[in-house]
Protein backbone atom coordinates (compact mmCIF):
# COMPACT_ATOMS: atom_id res chain seq x y z
CA UNK A 1 0.00 0.00 0.00
CA UNK A 2 1.13 3.73 -0.46
CA UNK A 3 0.27 6.35 2.15
CA UNK A 4 1.52 10.11 1.62
CA UNK A 5 3.66 9.11 -1.59
CA UNK A 6 5.50 6.32 -0.16
CA UNK A 7 5.02 2.92 0.12
CA UNK A 8 4.49 1.01 3.68
CA UNK A 9 8.37 -0.31 2.57
CA UNK A 10 10.33 2.15 2.26
CA UNK A 11 9.10 3.91 5.94
CA UNK A 12 12.64 3.91 7.74
CA UNK A 13 13.20 1.90 10.38
CA UNK A 14 15.10 4.47 12.63
CA UNK A 15 13.72 6.48 15.03
CA UNK A 16 14.49 8.83 17.18
CA UNK A 17 13.99 9.07 21.19
CA UNK A 18 14.04 12.74 22.82
CA UNK A 19 13.51 12.34 26.66
CA UNK A 20 15.72 13.46 29.44
CA UNK A 21 14.86 11.06 32.18
CA UNK A 22 17.26 8.07 31.46
CA UNK A 23 14.64 5.16 32.61
CA UNK A 24 12.21 6.50 29.96
CA UNK A 25 14.73 6.01 27.24
CA UNK A 26 16.30 2.99 28.26
CA UNK A 27 13.00 1.35 28.55
CA UNK A 28 11.69 3.08 25.36
CA UNK A 29 15.06 2.24 23.38
CA UNK A 30 15.10 -1.80 24.74
CA UNK A 31 10.82 -2.15 23.69
CA UNK A 32 11.60 -0.48 20.03
CA UNK A 33 14.97 -2.33 19.45
CA UNK A 34 12.52 -5.49 20.22
CA UNK A 35 10.37 -4.35 17.53
CA UNK A 36 12.82 -4.17 15.15
CA UNK A 37 13.73 -0.51 15.08
CA UNK A 38 16.71 0.97 15.31
CA UNK A 39 16.38 3.86 17.95
CA UNK A 40 18.75 7.11 18.64
CA UNK A 41 18.21 9.24 21.81
CA UNK A 42 18.73 12.65 22.88
CA UNK A 43 18.17 13.54 26.64
CA UNK A 44 18.15 17.86 25.88
CA UNK A 45 16.78 19.98 23.74
CA UNK A 46 20.36 20.26 22.02
CA UNK A 47 21.01 16.90 21.42
CA UNK A 48 17.70 16.90 19.71
CA UNK A 49 18.84 19.89 17.55
CA UNK A 50 22.49 18.25 16.69
CA UNK A 51 20.38 14.72 16.16
CA UNK A 52 17.58 16.40 13.65
CA UNK A 53 21.06 18.35 11.76
CA UNK A 54 22.98 15.20 11.45
CA UNK A 55 25.86 16.58 14.20
CA UNK A 56 27.69 13.98 16.68
CA UNK A 57 25.95 11.68 18.66
CA UNK A 58 27.06 12.15 22.17
CA UNK A 59 25.57 9.18 23.19
CA UNK A 60 26.90 6.67 20.87
CA UNK A 61 29.68 7.07 18.83
CA UNK A 62 29.41 8.76 15.19
CA UNK A 63 26.83 11.18 13.86
CA UNK A 64 23.14 11.13 14.44
CA UNK A 65 21.66 10.10 11.24
CA UNK A 66 19.73 12.92 10.44
CA UNK A 67 15.81 14.60 9.95
CA UNK A 68 15.59 12.94 6.72
CA UNK A 69 16.08 9.58 7.84
CA UNK A 70 13.76 9.53 10.81
CA UNK A 71 10.81 7.58 10.48
CA UNK A 72 9.39 7.88 13.80
CA UNK A 73 10.48 10.65 16.46
CA UNK A 74 8.75 10.59 19.74
CA UNK A 75 9.14 13.81 22.07
CA UNK A 76 9.20 14.57 25.42
CA UNK A 77 7.24 18.09 25.92
CA UNK A 78 9.38 19.59 28.96
CA UNK A 79 13.35 19.27 28.04
CA UNK A 80 16.26 20.94 29.81
CA UNK A 81 17.18 23.73 27.35
CA UNK A 82 14.32 23.73 25.09
CA UNK A 83 10.33 22.37 24.64
CA UNK A 84 9.06 19.76 22.71
CA UNK A 85 7.05 22.53 20.64
CA UNK A 86 10.33 24.12 19.75
CA UNK A 87 11.57 20.74 17.99
CA UNK A 88 7.87 19.89 16.60
CA UNK A 89 8.68 23.59 14.86
CA UNK A 90 11.61 22.49 13.76
CA UNK A 91 10.66 19.56 11.83
CA UNK A 92 7.49 20.78 10.19
CA UNK A 93 8.49 24.48 10.01
CA UNK A 94 7.93 27.76 12.35
CA UNK A 95 4.53 27.85 10.77
CA UNK A 96 4.16 24.14 11.39
CA UNK A 97 3.59 23.92 7.64
CA UNK A 98 3.17 20.53 5.88
CA UNK A 99 7.23 20.05 5.91
CA UNK A 100 8.81 16.44 6.46
CA UNK A 101 5.23 14.99 6.66
CA UNK A 102 6.76 11.16 6.33
CA UNK A 103 8.43 12.01 9.69
CA UNK A 104 5.81 10.72 12.01
CA UNK A 105 6.16 12.83 15.32
CA UNK A 106 4.65 10.89 18.63
CA UNK A 107 4.15 13.77 21.56
CA UNK A 108 5.25 12.67 25.03
CA UNK A 109 4.22 14.58 28.21
CA UNK A 110 2.73 14.19 31.52
CA UNK A 111 0.64 17.43 31.34
CA UNK A 112 -0.64 18.00 28.15
CA UNK A 113 -2.00 21.33 28.73
CA UNK A 114 -5.46 22.67 26.64
CA UNK A 115 -2.58 25.43 25.39
CA UNK A 116 -0.28 22.65 24.47
CA UNK A 117 -2.62 20.10 22.55
CA UNK A 118 -4.98 22.84 20.57
CA UNK A 119 -1.22 24.56 19.86
CA UNK A 120 -0.40 20.89 18.64
CA UNK A 121 -3.46 19.82 16.81
CA UNK A 122 -2.73 18.66 13.44
CA UNK A 123 0.76 18.70 13.92
CA UNK A 124 1.84 15.75 15.64
CA UNK A 125 0.85 11.94 14.69
CA UNK A 126 0.20 10.98 18.26
CA UNK A 127 -0.62 11.82 21.72
CA UNK A 128 1.30 9.61 24.04
CA UNK A 129 0.11 10.99 27.87
CA UNK A 130 2.62 9.36 30.83
CA UNK A 131 3.21 7.49 32.11
CA UNK A 132 3.29 5.68 28.67
CA UNK A 133 1.50 2.66 27.59
CA UNK A 134 4.33 0.62 25.68
CA UNK A 135 1.71 -1.72 24.65
CA UNK A 136 1.27 0.98 22.42
CA UNK A 137 3.96 0.98 20.99
CA UNK A 138 4.08 -1.71 18.00
CA UNK A 139 5.21 -2.09 14.88
CA UNK A 140 1.36 -2.08 13.33
CA UNK A 141 0.20 0.61 15.52
CA UNK A 142 2.96 2.95 14.61
CA UNK A 143 2.73 1.91 10.79
CA UNK A 144 -0.92 3.05 11.12
CA UNK A 145 -0.08 6.61 11.38
CA UNK A 146 1.23 6.15 7.90
CA UNK A 147 -2.37 5.69 7.14
CA UNK A 148 -4.20 8.50 8.50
Amino acid sequence: DTFYSCKMSDISDTVLVIEDEPDIVMFMKRVLESKGYTVETAKNYQQAMDALDGNANPNESGNYSGLSKYGYIFTDNQLPGGSGIDIVKKIRGPNYNTINPNIKIIFMSADISGTTKSELEGKVDLYLPKPIDMDIISRPNLEKLYTK
